[in-house]
């Protein structure tokens, strides 16, 4: 079974890689509201105006990320011990949960072929 660490890179490369793997996912997500601040700055007049509206879009997007990193990085240890602890529930629990699901998905797929009338 493995076992649920918290990796160890730490400093710049750690943060510059997690940072840029962040960047790439949240990426699809994102890009409409950058691109739609972009196009919104570039009509709405001064270069005051559009400085004011990336600040503002900046803050949005880096202070609720730097909160959470804050966050949970003061809680990592007990975060981490509370799953650990949890992690013998969730695997006796799951089972039934996902054999049930697997019948669910077998009856679905049986009465849609038309071998099990449905209900």
């Amino acid at each position: 079974m493995p076992s649920l660490t918290a990796p160890r890179k730490r400093g710049f490369l750690g943060a510059l890689a997690y940072g840029s793997l962040y960047g790439m996912v949240t990426a699809s997500c994102s890009f409409p509201i950058l691109l739609s601040m972009i196009l919104y700055s570039l009509v709405s007049g001064g270069l005051l105006q559009t400085a004011v509206i990336f600040l503002t879009y900046v803050s949005g997007m880096a202070f609720p990320l730097a909160i959470t990193t804050i966050l949970v990085a003061a809680a990592k240890r007990a975060i981490l011990t509370r799953f650990i602890g949890l992690a013998a529930k969730i695997h006796r629990v799951s089972g039934p949960v996902l054999i049930a699901v697997g019948i669910y998905l077998i009856y679905i797929f049986l009465s849609t072929v038309g071998l099990v009338a449905p209900s």
